[in-house]
């Protein structure tokens, strides 16, 4: 019930009623919601500054940065989508190791592709040098490795293992391989997967901005579906600060699709899937 500011306050102190609403709660309620609706639908809320509009980000330079036009940028989050086969694990693995020369990086291993041997096969199928490397479920950072492999098997861990990571050691960068695979089980109709991933990407920007850190987020797309969809909804692919999408051609070659970011045009890039090069025909 909404009724006059001063009847709510006697009905609240002289009477112990509660559950009524005056007019001034009302408004105010109304403005904070219009302000969390606008933040949930363009994922740039009007009481946070764009990333975009930061004149002062940090990049994280490595030997992909064609795909996306410039370096990775400190204080942004990105989404890294792909079918099956496409590379997507391998583009992850090839751009921590490289920050990881000069910086630290957290790997959050959610599709268990990221086992010892498994690690060791992609580093030396893409005939790079292996980092310092430091396995720990806890994550709690070994101070003589600059990657830290941290394994996650429910979204409710994801942010315990970010912030013990992040008690230890700022991080340069974070991966988070996948996305899809952390939230599965709570999508479909009814459920709370989507309401979760919101969360998710309002945290993850937020981490992103206020420890200057660049962060990589993984999903699959499906390949039935035109236009291409991911597996966590249409409203996805306005979560983040850039997406890349990585297709298929054949064994060979991926086709790589920017096709959103702050500062760079759309373009299409196409690499060799074995060393995740560019391709020039």
């Amino acid at each position: 019930m909404i009724l006059d500011s001063g009847i709510v306050s006697d009905l609240k102190n002289g009477w112990n009623i509660e559950g009524v609403v005056s007019i001034d709660d009302f408004i105010t309620l109304n403005r904070d919601f219009g302000n969390m609706k606008d933040y949930i639908i363009n994922s740039t809320p009007p009481f946070f500054e764009k990333a975009s509009e930061i004149s002062n980000l940090t990049p994280l330079t490595t030997s992909l940065d064609f795909l996306f036009g410039e370096p990775l940028m400190k204080g942004e989050v990105t989404s890294i989508e792909g079918n099956v086969n496409s590379g997507k694990t391998r583009l992850c693995a090839k751009i921590a190791c490289e920050v990881a020369k000069t910086g630290n990086v957290l790997y959050i291993d959610v599709d268990h592709s990221m086992t010892y041997p498994i690690f060791d096969s992609i580093i030396d199928g893409l005939g790079i040098s292996r980092p310092s490397v430091f396995w720990d479920y806890m994550c709690k950072p070994n101070e003589s490795s600059s990657l830290t492999i941290a394994s996650c098997i429910e979204e409710t861990e994801l942010f315990s293992i970010i912030n013990s990571y992040i008690s230890h050691t700022v991080p340069d960068l974070i991966v988070i391989d996948s996305l899809f695979s952390l939230l599965q089980s709570l999508m479909g109709k009814n459920s709370p997967g989507f309401a979760v991933l919101e969360e998710i990407s309002i945290e993850l920007k937020f981490l992103a901005k206020h420890y200057d850190a660049a962060i990589i987020v993984v999903n699959s797309i499906k390949e039935q579906e035109k236009p291409l969809t991911t597996y966590l909804g249409k409203q996805y692919s306005s979560m983040w600060h850039q997406r890349l999408i990585l297709i298929t051609k054949n064994s060979l070659h991926s086709s790589c699709h920017l096709v959103c970011s702050p500062r760079k045009p759309h373009h299409e890039k196409t690499i060799l899937l074995e060393y995740l090069t560019e391709y020039n025909q």
